[in-house]
């Protein structure tokens, strides 16, 4: 059976058009690439090239040989590369979001369910990238997590018509509401609920990866200084070193909970000098649902449902 490293050879052969070079490129000895051509003319029971004085040249079969050669070697590169995608599939999971924290969350309820799977994930403020990152057949968007995604995370569900006509499986994950975080001897700080309105003009710091909320927050703020960070970090020292007012969520108060399975770590939990009041506008909530493509459904149905699950939990 001819194998595919001596129809590299071949093709390198054919692309050089002398031995001597196709073997320097291969870096292998002369006689050792006129060993393969031998072996070659052997596995085929034809001869490939024309021998003149010493020059060795393609003839016709061998022409259409390298065509052919081209071909295999093509395919043979295409079944490696989908064969070893698909393991690393089986191993892995690649996220895209269109918000931190809800991607947060589904990272830490897919890693406490599924411990030996490798979590890759990206946030993207644009969800229709994000929707468009999850179609059949589509590439990732540049600087997501790879080219390939498994989950993407929405804020605006599908009907059963529209997943039937796209090829997708949409599943609601969990609501979010935004509260204003401010010390407690702030003066809205006895305040049970409050608008956008009654803020507006404040000073508030911002992280730097808060997804569609950006958007939100500066249209409902236009007269706020917003002032954001260059990390996380820089947020998390300021926040807690400061008087500045800042946003938190719902979801991030529920991980709070000792009660709750997926607990921060203490030192990612709310901060008790102060007070978090809940934001009433309409757009201060949005409801996030997860979509994977209807292919993938036998192997992620039990990860979507362990999401809907644990979803539960931070409801407010």
């Amino acid at each position: 059976m001819v194998n595919t490293a001596d129809l590299r050879q071949l093709v390198t052969f054919a692309r050089k058009g002398t031995l001597s070079a196709a073997a320097r490129e291969l870096h292998m000895s002369q006689p050792s690439l006129t060993r393969t051509m031998h072996r070659l003319e052997a596995e085929f029971k034809v001869s490939l090239f024309d021998r003149n004085s010493g020059s060795v040249a393609l003839n016709a079969t061998g022409q259409l040989a390298v065509q052919e050669a081209e071909r295999v070697i093509e395919l043979h590169d295409q079944i490696l590369d989908r064969v070893r995608a698909f393991d690393l599939q089986q191993r892995s999971i690649s996220i895209l979001s269109c918000a931190p924290l809800p991607l947060t969350i589904v990272e830490r309820i897919i890693a406490n369910a599924y411990p030996d799977l490798t979590i890759q994930s990206a946030l993207e403020e644009d969800e229709d990238v994000v929707l468009q990152a999850i179609e059949p057949d589509a590439e990732g968007p540049a600087g997501a997590a790879g080219a390939h995604v498994d989950l993407t995370i929405v804020r605006r569900p599908l009907s059963a018509d529209e997943q039937k006509a796209r090829g997708l499986v949409c599943v609601p994950v969990l609501r979010e509401t935004l509260y204003l975080s401010v010390p407690k001897d702030h003066l809205l700080a006895q305040r049970e609920s409050l608008h956008f309105s009654d803020f507006n003009g404040y000073s508030i710091i911002l992280r730097p990866d808060i997804g569609f909320w950006m958007d939100v927050v500066r249209q409902h703020l236009p007269a706020s200084q917003l002032l954001v960070q260059q990390d996380a970090q820089a947020f998390d020292t300021i926040a807690a070193q400061s008087d500045f007012s800042y946003f938190s969520t719902s979801a991030f108060l529920a991980m709070a909970d000792e009660d709750n399975p997926l607990q921060l770590p203490g030192e990612h939990r709310p901060d008790p000098s102060r007070a978090f009041i809940k934001i009433l506008d309409e757009d201060a909530a949005s409801e996030f649902y997860c979509m994977c493509r209807a292919e993938q459904l036998p192997a992620l149905g039990g990860l979507l449902r362990e999401v809907q699950t644990a979803g539960k939990t931070f409801e407010r």
